[in-house]
C-alpha cells in the first residue's frame, strides 16, 4: 500500500492515494490514474486529480497565493485542521502530499523516494519547491505563485481518519517507516504484515483495490501537467 512509484509519471495518483489514506480510505494508484487520465506522455494535472477524487465523493480545492508568507499561512491553516494538501513542486514537475505541520518542518508523503516515502522537509525548502517561477525576457527567475490543493472528503466517510495531532506525533517522533505504515493502514482497516515489508521499511505488497463502482475517465484540456 505504501511504496515508491514504479515509474516517472504516476506521482499524481500516488499523492492522491496518500491523501485518501490519511482519511482512512484505501485506493489503488492504478484506479486513480485511470480516473485522472494519467499516462506516460503527459503525467497528471490538477483537473484529472479533481475528477479522480470526485469518484470517491471528495473535492479538490485550488488555492493560489502570491506571497511566500501567504502560502505558508494557508498551508498551515489546512494542516492544523487535519486536511491533507497536494502540492505540485519543482516547477510543476512532481506531486507530493503534505499531511502535518511539525513547527519547523512539514510531514510529507513523497513517492519519488524509494527508501523513504515518509519525509520531513523544512518549511523554507518546501516553500521554495512549491513556488512556480517564470523567466523574464532577460533570463532571470521571478516567483509567480504558490498553488495548494486541499483534499476534502465529507465527514460521513472520514470516521477512520487519523487526528492531526496524532499524525504530527507519528512523523515528529522519528518513527521508522514501518511503524508509520502500520498505524496508517490499521486506521484504514488494512492489516499490516511486517513480514511483507522490505528492509527499508516500505510495505512491499499491494492490497486489493477499493472496488466501489467508478465512472469512466474523461480527458480534459491539460493545464499544469506534472509527472
Amino acid at each position: 500500500m505504501i511504496y515508491a512509484q514504479p515509474n516517472s509519471w504516476q506521482c499524481g495518483p500516488f499523492a492522491l492515494k496518500h491523501a485518501l489514506l490519511v482519511y482512512g480510505r484505501v485506493a489503488h494508484e492504478d484506479a486513480l490514474a485511470s480516473l485522472a487520465g494519467s499516462n506516460e506522455s503527459i503525467g497528471t494535472d490538477e483537473l484529472g486529480l479533481r475528477r479522480a477524487l470526485e469518484a470517491y465523493g471528495g473535492t479538490l480545492r485550488i488555492v493560489r497565493r502570491r506571497t511566500r508568507h501567504g502560502a505558508r499561512q494557508e498551508l498551515h491553516r489546512w494542516l492544523r485542521q487535519g486536511i491533507p494538501v497536494l502540492l505540485c513542486v519543482d516547477q510543476w514537475d512532481h506531486w507530493i502530499t503534505a499531511v502535518a505541520d511539525l513547527h519547523h518542518q512539514v510531514a510529507l508523503f513523497d513517492s519519488h523516494f524509494d527508501n523513504a516515502v515518509f519525509r520531513r522537509e523544512p518549511w523554507d525548502r518546501l516553500l521554495d519547491r512549491v513556488a512556480y517561477r517564470r523567466r523574464h525576457l532577460k533570463g532571470l527567475w521571478t516567483t509567480a505563485w504558490w498553488d495548494l490543493h486541499p483534499v476534502l472528503l465529507p465527514e460521513a466517510v472520514t470516521a477512520r481518519r487519523i487526528r492531526p495531532d496524532r499524525l504530527a506525533t507519528l512523523f515528529a517522533d522519528g518513527n521508522p517507516d514501518q511503524a508509520v505504515a502500520a498505524e496508517l493502514l490499521g486506521a484504514a482497516g488494512v492489516r499490516h504484515d511486517s513480514r511483507q515489508a522490505t528492509n527499508d521499511g516500505r510495505v512491499a505488497r499491494r492490497p486489493s483495490v477499493d472496488r466501489r463502482p467508478l465512472p469512466p475517465a474523461r480527458r480534459d484540456t491539460r493545464t499544469a501537467v506534472s509527472r
